[in-house]
């Protein structure tokens, strides 16, 4: 997996601007191995609900295997980029 380092930057940089607490949902579309939404993650805190999505079935099992490794919690869906995402998002939204 290739991160650059100014894209881990940004994000450090990004989560220090835009605090999350319970109730907020991180989302990533395409999450590949989940390197960045698990990095969010450790970052954040368990406060917001994580959410990530791919199409690919391996890439699912690699983010549900990245984010056990670094003993965080994230909800990874197999789907399409827009349709069973955002219901997903919907759902925590009207709740």
């Amino acid at each position: 997996v290739c991160v650059r380092e100014r894209d881990i930057h940004s994000l450090t940089i990004d989560s220090q601007r835009y605090p999350c607490s319970a109730g907020d949902v991180c989302a990533e579309v395409g999450c590949g191995s989940g390197v960045v939404i698990t990095y969010l993650a450790q970052l954040l805190g368990p406060l917001p609900t994580y959410r990530a999505i791919d199409v690919n079935p391996a890439a699912v099992h690699a983010a549900l295997t990245t984010a056990a490794l670094n003993n965080v919690t994230i909800d990874v869906f197999q789907g399409d980029l827009v349709r069973p995402f955002f219901w997903l998002l919907c759902s925590v939204w009207l709740w």
